[in-house]
């Protein structure tokens, strides 16, 4: 019996970085997919876009803030239904973080915090690279 190959959909996350905390957004627990799940910002590639201007898409719609120049890929990674390509966004400071509709809380958190939080489990992955590359200094 064959079975139907699975198309996998393209999402997008960033990591922005102040200091070595983290930025992280809880999804509602209404939600039918991830609901009370902490995220980075990001979400999926829309037909004809590039990873970059889904990046950059994204991060207005659901944070706010308008990044010029967005190239740097941390890593990619996979499940089952999804192909995920991680930006490193930077360090910023100073921002000022407005949440729309798909969010109900954000923080900054270090990777020892993050990691006792509710995750989606790609994001473990990804803290647990930030730190073997010990790109927070710690």
């Amino acid at each position: 019996m064959e079975t139907a190959a699975i198309t996998k959909r393209k999402y997008v996350y960033g990591i922005l970085a102040n200091e070595n905390k983290y930025l992280i957004l809880l999804r509602p627990a209404d939600k039918k997919v991830d609901s009370s799940k902490w995220n980075f910002v990001g979400g999926k590639l829309e037909p004809n876009e590039t990873l970059a201007e889904a990046m950059k898409r994204e991060a207005s719609e659901e944070i706010g803030v308008l990044f010029e120049n967005i190239s740097t890929i941390f890593g990619n990674y996979e499940t089952d239904v999804m192909d995920i390509v991680v930006f490193d966004i930077g360090k910023v400071k100073d921002i000022k973080i407005t949440l729309n509709h798909e969010h109900v809380e954000y923080r900054w958190v270090t990777i020892d915090e993050a990691l006792q939080l509710p995750l989606l489990p790609y994001m473990v992955k990804v803290f647990k690279d930030i730190k073997r590359r010990n790109i927070d200094g710690n």
